[in-house]
């Protein structure tokens, strides 16, 4: 009995290091999501998501970015990216918002804005991009709306 189980630990043992030592299958996904950590109340704010095809053939997908003001249940924007891409490609766009449940795709980046250090403090924004159907493949960031 006790040599059956310390074959089958063996055996468990191996498993494990066979699926933490191999690559595992790659798979096109998030590579980038920022924006500025101050977002001026009223004006609309930008963020940029990128993607990338690690693989050897085309792959068709989408991402969801999703905004919440504070600790609000439901989201203050919601938006869906379908992407296509090449092998080995990358993709990105900018997620533009005033956070009043308006927001679009735009391919430029949004004019910089002034820093707003002196500004009152007027509550918590979180961003969320998510590669559609893989629950593991979402990136967050998270700041402040100024006044």
């Amino acid at each position: 009995m006790l040599g059956r189980a310390g074959w089958r630990l063996l055996v468990g043992a191996a498993w494990t290091l066979a699926w933490a030592l191999a690559p595992g299958k790659p798979e096109p996904g998030l590579a980038l999501l920022e924006g500025d950590a101050f977002a001026p109340v009223g004006e609309p704010g930008g963020y940029r998501v990128r993607v990338h095809n690690p693989t050897e053939g085309s792959r068709r997908f989408t991402v969801l970015v999703r905004g919440w003001r504070g600790e609000e249940a439901e989201p203050a924007f919601a938006l869906a990216w379908d992407v296509v891409l090449g092998p080995r490609a990358s993709a990105e766009r900018w997620v533009k918002s005033s956070w009043g449940g308006d927001a679009s795709l735009v391919s430029d980046p949004l004019p910089d804005r002034a820093a707003a250090w002196g500004a009152r403090a007027a509550g918590r924004w979180r961003v969320e991009a998510r590669v559609d159907g893989r629950e593991r493949d979402a990136l967050h960031i998270a700041g402040m709306f100024v006044a």
